[in-house]
C-alpha cells in the first residue's frame, strides 16, 4: 500500500475508490505509527545496551582492581609470615644459643623427611604386607599354643599332638622354605 495508490484512488473520485483510499490511508497511518514506535524502542534499546556495556566495563575494572589489591595483600601477608619466623628464630637463637636452635630445626627436618618417606611407602605399596601377615599368623599360632597349654594345666583339655614349630608351614610358602627368596 503505497501513497501513490491512495492518490490514484482519490483522483478516481468514485465513492468506492474513496472508501478504498480511506482504508489504505488508515493502514498507512497505522504503519507510520508502528514504525515510529519501533524506532523509539530501537533507540531506547540501543541506549540501554550502551549503558549496560559501560556498566559491565566499570564492573570489570573494579573487579580487576580488587583482585590486584587482594594479590598484593596476600604477598604482604606471606612476607610478614616469613619475617615473623625469622624474628622468632633470632629470638630463639639469642635465648637458647645456636646449637639448641639448630638441633630443634634439624629434628623438625628429620621428622618431615620421615613423614614424607612413610607417605611415599604407603602410596607406592612398598610396605611388606606379606611379612606383616606372617607375623600376625605367628602370633595367633603362639597364642593358641599358650591357650592350649593353660587348658591342659587347668585340666580342661587333654594334650594333643603338637606339630613341630620348626616344621610348621609358613603363610604363602612350603615347609622349610624361606620367604622372600
Amino acid at each position: 500500500m503505497r501513497l501513490d495508490q491512495i492518490q490514484a484512488a482519490l483522483r478516481d473520485g468514485s465513492a468506492e475508490a474513496r472508501s478504498v483510499a480511506e482504508e489504505d490511508a488508515i493502514q498507512l497511518q497505522q504503519v507510520r505509527v508502528d514504525l515510529s514506535s519501533t524506532e523509539e524502542q530501537l533507540s531506547a534499546a540501543q541506549h540501554a545496551h550502551e549503558s549496560a556495556q559501560l556498566s559491565v566495563e566499570t564492573l570489570k575494572s573494579k573487579l580487576k582492581d580488587k583482585i590486584e589489591v587482594t594479590q598484593r595483600a596476600l604477598k604482604e601477608r606471606q612476607k610478614a609470615q616469613v619475617m615473623k619466623k625469622a624474628a622468632d628464630a633470632i629470638v630463639e637463637l639469642q635465648s637458647y644459643g645456636v646449637a639448641a636452635t639448630a638441633d630443634k630445626y634439624l629434628e623438625q627436618i628429620k621428622q618431615e623427611v620421615a613423614e614424607s618417606k612413610a607417605a611415599v611407602e604407603v602410596a607406592t605399596g612398598a610396605i611388606d604386607t606379606k611379612s606383616i601377615e606372617r607375623e600376625r599368623t605367628a602370633r595367633k599360632v603362639k597364642a593358641a599354643g599358650i591357650l592350649q597349654q593353660f587348658e591342659m594345666e587347668m585340666g580342661i583339655s587333654k594334650p594333643t599332638a603338637v606339630p613341630d614349630a620348626t616344621k610348621a608351614p609358613s603363610v604363602g610358602g612350603r615347609v622349610g622354605e624361606k620367604q622372600g627368596s
